[in-house]
């Protein structure tokens, strides 16, 4: 006859296996399942946060020309501003994506500042600087630059001529004058002071402040956009 003792500690054993395998089997099950979970948040951060966010930062940095042209660089897409509306970038795991996100778009407001203020430096500069130029008129009487050329200094052609060298502006101004004596301006370009170099070289000078704030914001801009391109690349790498 079995002595009692041995067939408790037998059942014991079996009860106390039974448990560890019921607890190891469960553990594997929850692990198995947060690892699904966390492989599934990865795939949904790829798809609906890194890749568009990397989209946009490779469309910031093809527009890196626009600076010798003067113009603003980068108008977030529709879906860039989708991400942050749908609040995608709340969650605890991206604080530190945020943060740059954040950084990205003040620094986009402050470069939009930036060139505004670059734009309307041009604007009154060409305007002072086409008053102050003079030249004569077939009769001999002295006339303004300005009342020759009426353009609205608005005009895209005079702020891509001004970002340009100075053969653009001088290619640019000479279309200008052939328009005016199509319209029968009746003037003697030869007689105008400043010349046409001078004036390129004045209004470059007086709007030279402006252009370096512009151009800052710019470039800094678009060092934020490759800093934050190649902590998503990482990311993406790590995710997949």
């Amino acid at each position: 006859m079995a002595d009692p003792v041995d067939v408790e500690l037998t059942v014991g054993g079996w009860i106390v296996a039974s448990i560890v395998t019921a607890v190891v089997t469960l553990w594997g099950v929850r692990y198995a399942h947060r690892k699904e979970v966390e492989s599934e948040r990865a795939r949904e951060d790829i798809v609906g946060l890194y890749r568009p966010l990397r989209n946009e930062m490779e469309r910031i940095l093809e527009e890196r020309y626009k600076i010798g042209k003067g113009w603003p660089i980068w108008s977030p897409s529709d879906e860039f501003n989708d991400v942050l509306r749908r609040g995608l970038l709340r969650p605890a795991r991206h604080d530190g994506l945020r943060g740059e996100i954040e950084s990205l778009v003040k620094l986009h407001g402050e470069h939009m500042e930036a060139r505004t203020s670059y734009y309307d430096s041009v604007v009154e500069t060409l305007d002072t600087v086409f008053q102050s130029a003079k030249m004569n008129a077939v009769g001999g009487e002295e006339r303004p630059l300005r009342s020759v050329i009426g353009l609205d200094f608005r005009d895209d052609r005079f702020h891509l001529a001004i970002a340009g060298d100075v053969d653009g502006w001088i290619d640019m101004l000479k279309q200008l004058q052939g328009n005016a004596d199509a319209a029968n301006a009746r003037v003697q370009w030869r007689t105008m002071i400043p010349t046409t170099e001078e004036l390129f070289y004045e209004i470059q000078n007086q709007t030279s402040d402006a252009y370096r704030a512009y151009q800052g914001s710019a470039n800094a801009l678009l060092t934020q956009a490759t800093k934050i391109r190649d902590i998503l690349d990482r990311a993406i790498r790590e995710a997949g």
